[in-house]
């Protein structure tokens, strides 16, 4: 290998070039190699200064600074150097406070920031613990350094000091070459045929690769890549090791691929991803010549996964052997022109992959120095690279261990313990039996299982001895006949009354054949003749099918066809809408004279609990609504349950808000009876303005609400502007049907405090009405929560989030939520085939026959086992190659504080062209723009996340059962746009300058100013350029991270004009170019 001429500058090797810089945007240390050792006995320290400096003197690297030359980066050697030991002598100090401040110290020095444009890059620190007992610390560079290289810089270190002593010569070879002459070398290799061979193998191994691996964290992930972090170790048991050398041997592996193809599943069942990336460090060192050199020639390969199919764990192991041995063969290509195959990029996030894996088959041994005893000092400079690293090794007791590092600002370290116990369980998994699929693996303990499947589902509760919904009525009836049960328009009915009235009602409807599994429908504006209607086809053993009456004619006559309902119980004023219907239709009052006249008995209807109590319809997938059928044992339990935990009363007053045909009407009306309490029916012609409503909730003294989450948060939006406090009589408001905001609660709990409890609820139709609470504590001086979650599950219900296969996840880690218990609905009416797709057999549960719902929600376990809904399995969207959940920017944008409703969508107004809009409801008199929101969002969210669109909304379209009503979001407008597909040309001095460099460097013309500069082909080293000209042009000294946080000429430009900027270099700039390029396409 040729020399390179030593006086003159040389270019950097691909890996210098990304560590230079990574310098500019990372300054916590991430990239500082520490080694320290603790040395016993006596050291000679002439004998050490002198063999650092001979170590110095013998490897270029060490003394080579890194300077710009016409906007490139070169390496620059100075002749000689010398390494200063820094002393600190600690042995004054009392024992206990030694080894402390020792700590802080070897922290210090490793954190101290490097200036590589001047800096020796070898340091030395020396801390006397007393007279024979010293710690050395020596730090390198990252951008000099390399794994490999510690052990050329002990041996050499060791060769000179023994050297020294014996005043001989060193037994070291001569060095042929410098690290400076590999960098010239590799890059003149990297050319032509050997450049297009190694691209075309990356090329297609990364197509369509993810870009983010969706490893569940506990924080958000910052905007700007954190390089915080700790480390975790674990050692495993010996024949786990030696177990899984055999498995190695047997399948004609390494142990290194028989290690990745467990961390990949891993990886693969905690992100629910069966694509997975894990970048893995090799030695780069190809030739002898580089063997004895000090420097950085170590590169990442990325080694991709495929995990789909469920493969046996065999069957992977051939597919990363197959796949680890294809990247060894091309590794030449550096990493930081791998990362160049993905133009995109994103600044929260390591490029390519967020996971690390290495074996080291052999434990690395300490400095040895003569007549000394030297042991290693692990130092924890509390940073990380990437999302996480595991390194497997033999540790200095020789034992199999591993250590795996991670991102502070990710995870807390009680999630890594039980990521790394996790991955033992696999280990040992995988070594009981390599034939099983991946996805049956165990991860969880026999402790961890028990407690998500058993101890959290521990909700077994005594009945009541009724177990249809109308005998709990009745046993209400006997006990409060006189008690106020409803009350509408201001008529009331007493429990006697409203008993007598639907008796009257059964028995008329028995002689038409009602009864057990007959379905009847209720077609019914708001008066008391609806709660008459609902009791009276129980009590005639009937299954009640509610119907809205703002339905259109075609839907009530599908949902009547639908459940074969031989009749109707409705309202004159409604037979305009029933042209469809072919059912008997009774007419309330007006037939009452027909059997209010019979007897007021309670009738005997013969039905059970298992025969059918309601019918509630929900939307379908395939247009046509689906009926879910409720049995009476279902319904008994969730309002025994409900009552429990909303402790209604008799003295309490209930508002009957929602539509009866939601299933939310059922826990509203019921259970305030069973309490004998007094149902409240709202007019329909109610005013739900906040200030209306709060003036109606304080006038007719209602006790408990029952809100839609979506109007709770328009409602609590409101109060702090009308100066109103919350009525006196109000204790309690429940939510459910959306997620809950921290934002809004963060009002609400300033209004109520603890005055008016607050219960979170969850649960789909097909497991009646509720399945899991969650009452959050208010606690002065605390923080809001970054999440309300959805809580756990209500008495004789049992919840278990699942992954694929239908195995329990870890805490923390996404999957379905199923549900089980005695709320389980029968299923869906008429629609067998669903029914056996949706509800399954409980794997789980004690008794024969039990049932689980697969809600098709994803959720996750909290520490505390209290559940947190993370949106819909189908309800993901892609976008730019990332997968998103909408919920995840909502959250975002209602943390603005003039932002009180939020909602996104994936539009596709023209075909191909998906964009994000966000749709807010702004405080009132909130002056808010597109421009506005993305600055806000920009500092909470990866780019790809932030919509393109913002419309404003005085409030957003809800249906009937309080959901976003997605068909009536308007088109976005061009004035909602906060980033325009629209060129929109430089105007100001500075705009038109920076379009000048972007089009020169890009070659890429026009530019416009909301043009982001990496979607254009610009990367990392294209921006050093691009700020090494705005710094001579502008006389500004930007850093490089500038331009990832503001990738268009527009944000740029702000950040120029608000400075002091030369306007005359502006001029120049602009008078200097007057080319035009052709645009490429994109």
């Amino acid at each position: 290998m040729p020399r390179r001429q030593i006086a003159s500058p040389s270019q950097l090797s691909f890996a210098q070039e990304l560590m230079w810089l990574l310098d500019q945007l990372v300054d916590c240390g991430a990239y500082h190699v520490p080694r320290a050792m603790r040395i016993q006995g006596p050291l000679n320290v002439e004998a050490l200064q002198h063999a650092l400096n001979r170590v110095v003197e013998r490897h270029e690297i060490l003394r080579t600074n890194y300077r710009t030359v016409d906007d490139t980066p070169l390496q620059v050697v100075s002749q000689s150097a010398s390494v200063e030991i820094r002393h600190f002598d600690l042995s004054t100090l009392p024992a206990a406070d030694r080894e402390q401040r020792a700590g802080r110290l070897l922290f210090e020095e490793g954190r101290k920031r490097f200036d590589l444009t001047r800096d020796l890059l070898l340091r030395s620190l020396l801390l006397k613990m007393d007279a024979d007992n010293h710690i050395l610390m020596l730090m390198t560079h990252h951008i000099a350094s390399d794994g490999e290289s510690r052990e050329v810089l002990f041996r050499d270190l060791h060769a000179y000091y023994d050297a020294f002593l014996k005043h001989t010569r060193p037994q070291l070879p001569e060095l042929g070459i410098q690290y400076a002459d590999f960098a010239v070398w590799q890059r003149q290799c990297l050319t032509g045929e050997t450049l297009d061979r190694l691209l075309t193998y990356w090329r297609k191994q990364l197509d369509g690769a993810p870009k983010l691996m969706k490893f569940p964290t506990d924080h958000h992930r910052p905007p700007l890549q954190s390089f915080e972090g700790s480390a975790k170790t674990l050692t495993f048991p010996a024949c786990l090791l030696s177990a899984f050398k055999d498995l190695s041997h047997q399948e004609r592996t390494t142990l290194f691929m028989t290690t990745l193809a467990a961390f990949a599943t891993l990886l693969s069942r905690y992100s629910g991803q069966t694509d997975v990336v894990i970048g893995t460090p090799v030695s780069g060192r190809s030739r002898t010549e580089f063997e004895p050199l000090i420097g950085y020639f170590s590169n990442t390969l990325a080694l991709r996964v495929d995990l789909s199919g469920n493969p046996t764990f065999r069957e992977l192991m051939a597919r990363v052997r197959e796949v680890s041995l294809g990247a060894y063969s091309h590794q030449e290509l550096p990493f930081e022109r791998l990362v160049e195959l993905q133009p995109e990029r994103d600044v929260s996030y390591n490029p390519i992959f967020q996971a690390m894996f290495s074996v080291g088959e052999q434990w690395r041994k300490p400095l040895t120095l003569p007549g000394l005893q030297v042991t290693m000092v692990p130092v924890d400079l509390h940073t990380a690279k990437l999302d996480m690293n595991l390194g497997l090794g033999m540790n200095e007791e020789q034992k199999w261990s591993g250590m795996l590092t991670y991102c502070t600002a990710l995870f807390e370290g009680s999630t890594i313990d039980r990521v790394f116990g996790h991955f033992q369980n696999l280990l040992e998994a995988v070594v009981a039996n390599p034939e099983e699929r991946i996805m049956s693996l165990r991860l969880l303990s026999e402790k961890e299982r028990h407690r998500v499947v058993v101890e959290w589902n521990d909700t077994k509760t005594p009945l009541p001895q009724a177990r249809t919904i109308h005998r709990r009525v009745e046993e209400q009836v006997e006990r409060t006949p006189d008690a106020t049960a409803v009350t509408c328009h201001g008529e009331s009915l007493t429990y006697r009354h409203l008993n007598g009235r639907s008796n009257q009602l059964a028995h008329f409807l028995r002689e038409r054949g009602v009864g057990p599994e007959v379905p009847v429908g209720i077609y019914l504006r708001r008066s008391l003749n609806l709660p008459v209607a609902l009791l009276g086809v129980l009590k005639a053993g009937g299954a009640c099918v509610p119907i809205d009456p703002d339905y259109p004619q075609e839907r009530i006559a599908l949902m009547l066809q639908e459940v074969d309902a031989p009749i109707l119980v409705t309202e004159a004023d409604l037979k305009a809408n029933m042209q469809e219907v072919t059912s008997e239709a009774i007419y309330l009052p007006r037939d009452w004279q027909d059997f209010e006249g019979g007897s007021d008995d309670n009738p005997v209807d013969g039905a059970s609990a298992d025969n059918l109590a309601y019918v509630i319809f929900t939307s379908g997938s395939t247009g046509r609504p689906r009926g879910v059928e409720l049995s009476h044992l279902s319904l008994v339990n969730h309002n025994a349950a409900a009552v429990r935990l909303y402790q209604l009363e008799p003295s309490d007053r209930v508002l009957q808000f929602s539509s009866l045909s939601f299933d939310i009407a059922v826990e509203e009306i019921f259970p305030t009876w069973m309490a004998g309490g007094t149902l409240v029916i709202r007019p329909d012609d109610l005013s739900l303005v906040p200030a209306d409503f709060l003036d109606w909730i304080r006038e007719n003294r209602i006790t408990v609400l029952d809100l839609p989450t979506a109007y709770w948060h328009e409602w609590v939006h409101e109060l702090p502007e009308l100066k109103t406090p919350l009525p006196e009589t109000l204790r309690l408001v429940i939510l459910g049907g959306e997620r809950a905001s921290p934002s809004a609660f963060a009002i609400w709990r300033k209004l109520a405090g603890n005055s008016v409890r607050l219960i979170n609820t969850y649960g789909p139709t097909e497991t009646s009405v509720i399945a899991t609470a969650y009452e959050p504590k208010i606690v002065p001086g605390e923080d809001v929560p970054p999440i309300l979650p959805i809580g756990r599950p209500i008495a004789n219900t049992s919840t278990y989030i699942l992954d694929v296969g239908q195995n329990p996840v870890p805490i923390g880690v996404a999957g379905e939520l199923y549900i089980g218990g005695l709320g389980v609905a029968r299923g869906y009416l008429n629609r067998g085939d669903l029914t056996a797709e949706k509800f399954i057999l409980d794997p789980f549960g004690a008794e024969s026959g039990s049932r689980l719902y697969r809600t098709g929600d994803l959720a996750r376990y909290l520490a505390d086992g209290n559940i947190e809904f993370l949106g819909r399995t189908d309800n993901q969207i892609k976008i730019r190659g990332y997968r998103v959940e909408p919920g995840e920017i909502e959250s975002a944008l209602v943390e603005h504080p003039a932002i009180q409703q939020a909602f996104v969508l994936l539009r596709e107004d023209m075909p191909g062209e998906k964009h994000l809009v966000a749709y807010c409801v702004p405080a009132k008199l909130a002056d808010l723009n597109g421009s506005e929101l993305r600055g806000f969002l920009k500092g909470k969210l990866p780019e790809y996340m932030i919509p393109s669109s913002f419309v404003m909304l005085d409030r957003l379209p809800l249906s009937p059962n309080g959901k976003v009503q997605v068909s009536a979001l308007p088109s976005p407008d061009k004035q909602s746009t906060a980033t325009s597909n629209d060129f929109v040309a430089p105007e100001t001095a500075s705009e038109t300058a920076m379009a000048m460099i972007w089009s020169d460097l890009l070659q890429v013309s026009p530019i416009g100013i909301h043009d982001n500069f990496f979607e254009l082909g610009g990367h990392s080293l294209l921006g050093i350029q691009v700020i090494s000209r705005l710094r001579k042009q502008f006389d500004l000294n930007l850093p490089l991270r500038t331009l990832f946080e503001n990738p268009t000429i527009s944000e740029l430009s702000g950040l120029v004009d608000s400075s002091e900027a030369n306007s005359k270099s502006v001029e120049v700039a602009i008078a200097r170019r007057d080319r035009r390029v052709v645009r490429r396409p994109m």
